[in-house]
């Protein structure tokens, strides 16, 4: 027989949690290899010596307990099995010889058409071992606050002696009464070879101990997704229905972190934070370690929900992924991406990302973006690469919930627009570990890793080991970081550990997420409507409590660089060192037009180019803000022409005095070499349609002209790829301004 429910326990065999069957709210029944041998063995010294080799009815003690009570001339010995003794438990007491036998008919057949051991089984979930207490589960734990399978021989065999009589023998009102009755069972064990010398007198010196304890409740989020199917793992033995469930969590960390995660958000709750959740996972063998699915189970905000497999908008933590792909398609980690406002024609209208700062730096390099994580360069990058790549890349590292297609997703995936799972991106960020290479994330201890073999399928490289050494070492960076986040911020620790925070937009998702050359590490929080918590200012202070937490008794080893080329490193130590001694203050581009669709346009008028002593090509230059180079444009299905119009801005630069001569200075717009002649020669901006014209690679110039001379004072040009109608290729709207 196994037991009833589902027993739930740790790496080491401790027990986390069972939860039991609906029809047994109180008392829970266990099977035969869910108690100690000793209890077993005790109850069958004390209660039916012969139970295995009798046939329902035990005749040697029937006799033997006659005799005892002819001679004594009154009742003082019973002669019942344990198989009649289960019959009275549902029967009730015989009566009269005729009731006796009836009695023995039953335990004859129960004998005949049930196992040994489920009988037994039954005996001791329903036995009575004291007033109110039915059932060795309860006994165990109401006495000796373990459960069964814990129990030491001394407590084995005293609660074995208490079912003779629970009222009169209750530990509740004389922990000694029992006691000879214990020590009788203990002799018995030791007589037939049970217990050893040394065993047997170290059982008769324990002292017997009350303590009562209720049943272990760790990783409910856990144990519950597991009962109920609600992640695709499947458990070893589903097709034998085990009961027993050996999970790869250990329980001190499991304790650990649910402590440090309840003290964490009741701390934080003024400043807004709602609910959280937080996964670790071991990098080398991907064994889930600890799981908290909530802030409190009993919490009444959604605490019994496990967030740990909600789906939620990941924010930046999407972007490593993005650099990675970068570092495979060509890219050099000092290979220069525009920070300057850019537009991106889309579905919806245009797209204009911002920086979580809302300020722009120029040209920034590829890791220094990375690293402080801004959002420009990002959605630059994604453009550049490919949305399909990207996302078919993301699949790979395993966050299988990006079920929809590159139209549907857009150049917002690279800011986090698509919902994931904390497992699935800690398990992710493990994959950086591993040097590119993902696998599925296990959780019980047999069969494999306890993912369906089927589920391998979809996990595989994402990342070249180079590219994903460079990731780690960039996000290990403080220097790099510092930028944004400063050197002492909560991402800082005394060991080498790669991080990366991020916020969805509107602040209703706040993520860190981490690892160590040991453990990947997640953290995912829900501020309240209103509270502006960024993943770097709530979520990555817990981060780093549960982080060092596990190393604790595990120190960190360094992040692997091995894989980096010479140039790599010289490349990231210079980027470090022009970080450390950058002293120039940052420079913030003005835009010219606050409204990309606006009608209208901020001309080089006379009121703003005046007269100065001055040399024109000493103040001004110009540079093309829109289209960005390197974009790609698709038509917007069933629009009018007028919709699939593209608007040139140009940006003026002026390098010392703003005040120029009007007659002196014009601009001249050219595209594909062909002079756009209809513009007024101050014109700051341009609309035109690129699919007027049959070139693939098309380009957009603007010259500032000295007059009367004609003179090239500055020019800059941006090139771009139009599209046929029938490309897959095409960006998704809104105004993502995620933080950092």
């Amino acid at each position: 027989m196994k037991g009833e429910g589902q027993w739930y326990y740790d790496r080491t065999g401790e027990l986390l949690r069972v939860i039991p069957h609906h029809d047994h709210p109180y008392s829970f029944p266990v099977s035969i290899d869910q108690v100690t041998n000793s209890l077993i063995d005790s109850v069958i010294c004390l209660e039916d010596q012969t139970y295995y080799t009798h046939h329902g009815v035990p005749l040697a003690g029937i006799l033997r307990a006659l005799w005892l009570n002819l001679k004594s001339g009154k009742r003082v010995a019973g002669g019942s099995g344990i198989t009649q003794q289960v019959i009275k438990l549902f029967r009730g007491r015989a009566t009269g010889w005729f009731d006796k036998l009836k009695e023995a008919r039953y335990a004859l057949w129960l004998n005949a058409n049930v196992d040994k051991n489920h009988t037994l089984a039954t005996y001791l979930n329903h036995v009575s071992f004291g007033p109110q207490i039915i059932g060795v589960w309860r006994a165990s734990w109401r006495y000796f606050g373990v459960p069964p399978h814990r129990l030491s021989h001394a407590q084995s065999a005293y609660l074995a002696s208490l079912p003779l009589a629970p009222t009169r023998l209750s530990p509740l009102k004389d922990p000694t009464r029992a006691i000879p009755r214990q020590r009788a069972a203990l002799s018995c064990l030791h007589q037939h070879g049970k217990l050893s010398d040394e065993t047997f007198r170290r059982a008769l010196e324990e002292p017997i101990i009350l303590k009562e304890s209720t049943p272990p409740f760790q990783a409910p989020h856990l144990t519950e997704s597991l009962r109920y199917r609600r992640i695709n793992v499947t458990p070893p033995g589903a097709h034998t229905q085990e009961t027993d469930h050996h999970l790869t969590i250990d329980s001190h960390l499991q304790r650990v972190a649910e402590e440090i995660v309840s003290r964490y958000a009741h701390a934080h709750e003024r400043m807004g934070l709602q609910q959280v959740a937080a996964v670790g996972l071991s990098t080398s063998t991907g064994e889930v370690l600890f799981w908290v699915g909530s802030r409190g189970y009993d919490h009444p905000s959604a605490g019994q929900v496990d967030h740990v497999i909600g789906q939620r908008l990941p924010g930046s933590t999407l972007k490593p992924f993005l650099y990675g792909l970068a570092l495979d398609s060509g890219f050099e980690l000092d290979s220069p991406l525009s920070d300057s406002p850019l537009h991106f024609k889309t579905p919806m209208g245009q797209y204009k990302p911002k920086n979580y700062d809302h300020k722009t730096r120029g040209e920034v390099s590829l890791m220094s973006a990375l690293a402080m994580s801004l959002n420009i360069p990002a959605v630059w990058l994604l453009n550049h690469v490919g949305v399909d790549r990207f996302l078919d890349r993301l699949r790979l590292a395993g966050l299988h919930t990006l079920t929809e297609d590159a139209l549907h997703y857009g150049l917002g995936l690279s800011l986090g627009d698509g919902e994931v799972r904390l497992i699935d991106l800690v398990n992710a960020y493990r994959g950086l570990i591993l040097g590119g290479k993902s696998e599925p994330w296990r959780v019980y201890q047999r069969r494999d890793n306890g993912i369906k073999t089927l589920q391998r399928a979809n996990f595989g490289r994402f990342m070249s080991p180079r590219a994903a050494q460079a990731i780690l070492q960039v996000l290990s960076n403080r220097a790099l970081r510092a930028p944004s986040f400063g050197e002492e911020s909560a991402l800082a620790l005394p060991f080498p550990t790669a991080v990366k925070t991020g916020t969805s937009q509107g602040y209703t998702n706040a993520w860190t997420v981490g690892v160590s050359s040991q453990v990947s590490v997640g953290v995912w929080v829900k501020p309240h409507r209103g509270a502006a918590l960024s993943g770097g200012r709530i979520a990555a202070p817990l981060w780093r409590e549960l982080i060092r937490e596990v190393h604790r008794s595990a120190p960190a080893l360094p992040l692997a660089d091995h894989q980096l080329t010479m140039r790599d490193k010289k490349t990231l130590s210079a980027l470090m060192h022009k970080e450390r001694t950058h002293q120039s203050p940052e420079v913030t581009h003005r835009e010219l037009s606050a409204d990309p669709f606006g009608d209208d346009k901020e001309d080089l008028s006379s009121s703003t180019l005046q007269s100065t002593e001055a040399t024109p090509s000493a103040q001004i230059s110009v540079k093309l803000i829109s289209p960005p180079s390197g974009a790609i444009y698709s038509p917007l299905p069933q629009r009018s022409a007028s919709d699939n119009l593209l608007r040139a801005e140009v940006q003026i630069k002026y390098l010392s005095s703003k005040r120029a001569l009007s007659d002196n200075v014009i601009l001249k717009w050219t595209w594909n070499g062909e002079a756009l002649s209809h513009l007024d020669k101050h014109s700051t901006s341009a609309w035109i349609d690129p699919w007027s014209s049959s070139i693939k690679e098309q380009t957009v110039c603007v010259a500032l002209i000295s007059q009367p001379h004609e003179e090239r004072l500055s020019q800059d040009c941006s090139s771009f790829t139009v599209l046929p109608q029938n490309s897959p290729l095409s960006q998704s709207s809104g105004d993502n301004d995620e933080m950092r």
